[in-house]
């Protein structure tokens, strides 16, 4: 997808509101999406969360602890399009998500009962 992120609010409680280059706009709730531990632990902290930014370097939002997420995992949330993978051969997961220890998933692979879109290590 590689869609930028070129606005970001915060919004009551760990909600945002994201708007991509081709203009798509919508709210995630990013508790859904991660467990305040590690780089994410300090984000628990309301203060904290509100500092989000965009990092247009990278096309993503970020944290000042560096905490960022991946701005495919975000656009995949908010309109429901599928994470489009590289090319994989005979089902194996591709080198750069085997080598991370991570899955990448979206929102399509998860009921409601799931409170989690992204596997970290």
């Amino acid at each position: 997808m590689l869609k930028d992120i070129v606005a970001v609010k915060a919004l009551d409680g760990y909600r945002l509101w994201l708007r991509f280059e081709d203009g798509v706009e919508g709210e995630v709730d990013i508790a859904r999406l991660i467990r305040f531990t590690g780089v994410f632990a300090p984000l628990k902290n309301k203060v904290c969360f509100d500092q989000v930014r965009v990092n247009a370097e990278l096309g993503t939002i970020g944290w000042p602890n560096g905490a960022d997420l991946d701005p495919d995992v975000l656009y995949s949330v908010i309109t429901g399009e599928p994470i489009r993978q590289a090319k994989q051969s005979a089902g194996k997961p591709n080198l750069i998500a085997r080598l991370m220890g991570i899955a990448i998933v979206g929102p399509e692979d998860f009921s409601d009962d799931h409170d989690r879109y992204v596997v970290g290590v």
